[in-house]
């Protein structure tokens, strides 16, 4: 008989005593019994002490640990420290205000064995009530360039979606210095490598969108606003696929998208900031950007007009 592999649970958390129950509870109702679940705590003031103390006295397969003091504050230092000190050959990233279906992780660990996996994908849902076990559909496949149907969005994929082959994670690690926008571009650099996939279409996780990210808030060294963080992004990926048509419009897509967004909330400085770099999202001389960025600034329109500019 085959040994079951071990699935090492990593969650950052900060001040999430009056959530993380539940998705701890998650992690001890899995049908697959060999996992450990390493809690990060990234400096909590609310009680996550006590809390814990009590599941790693229910359980041995949970673990505390602390951010090392030494670490940038934040969610992505505490993943990877909880990586450096699991002991799993597969990893699956979990927030500490989500939470897995019961039957996460062996569904996973079967295509994972089945199929030769290095990676596990399944799909997310927003509510309790939409988790869907069963499995009707994979898809298994060999690629280096799965980074670009994700960077295209036609792969929405998040925390905890990827069950991971430890050693394929020797050389990507969370961005420390990131505050938002973390799993995208860890997926994107995990992506990039070549892998072997398997797609499930069985939506074995609960995501929970929330306004504000407790934990990568405290980041000190971070680019302090959203904005500029996805600038950061798109930035990057120009710079990575420079010569790629299709991802290029993409990105100018993104681009036009923010400005226009900008526009509408009048955070004319954001514009302002980056006013060449939105001037080649659309792909318009400076002098017919300039015209445009006033006509939009007065009238709050035009915006189609600048689409047709571009080829």
């Amino acid at each position: 008989m085959t040994k079951e592999p071990l699935v090492s649970i990593i969650i950052p958390t900060f001040n999430r005593a009056h959530l993380i129950g539940e998705t701890l509870d998650s992690v001890l109702a899995q049908t697959y019994q060999n996992w450990e679940c390493i809690v990060v705590d990234d400096g909590s003031m609310d009680g996550t002490d006590q809390l814990m103390a009590s599941y790693c006295v229910k359980d041995s397969r949970f673990q505390y640990h602390h951010r090392p003091a030494d670490r940038l504050p934040g969610g992505n230092a505490a993943r990877n420290y909880g990586f450096e000190v699991c002991k799993g050959e597969y990893v699956n990233f979990l927030d500490s205000d989500d939470y897995f279906d019961t039957k996460a992780i062996e569904v996973k660990i079967y295509y994972a064995l089945r199929e030769s996996a290095d990676v596990i994908i399944s799909m997310h849902a927003r509510s309790y009530e939409e988790l869907t076990p069963t499995v009707n559909f994979i898809r298994s496949f060999e690629t280096n360039n799965f980074d670009i149907d994700f960077v295209l969005s036609r792969n929405s994929i998040v925390t905890a979606d990827p069950l991971i082959k430890t050693t394929k994670l020797t050389t990507v690690r969370f961005d420390e210095e990131l505050v938002r926008f973390q799993d995208y571009d860890f997926f994107i650099r995990l992506f990039r490598t070549h892998l072997k996939y398997c797609m499930l279409d069985a939506k074995l996780y609960c995501y929970r969108e929330n306004n504000v990210d407790s934990i990568s808030s405290k980041a000190l060294n971070g680019v302090a606003n959203k904005s500029n963080l996805q600038l950061y992004i798109v930035k990057q990926n120009l710079e990575y696929y420079k010569g790629n048509k299709v991802v290029e419009l993409e990105c100018y897509r993104t681009i036009r998208k923010m400005y226009k967004s900008f526009m509408k909330e009048r955070k004319i400085m954001c514009i302002l900031k980056n006013y060449n770099f939105y001037r080649k999202g659309y792909i318009l001389n400076f002098i017919e950007f300039s015209f445009y960025f006033f006509y939009n600034l007065f009238f709050q329109k035009g915006f189609d007009k600048m689409k047709r500019k571009i080829r």
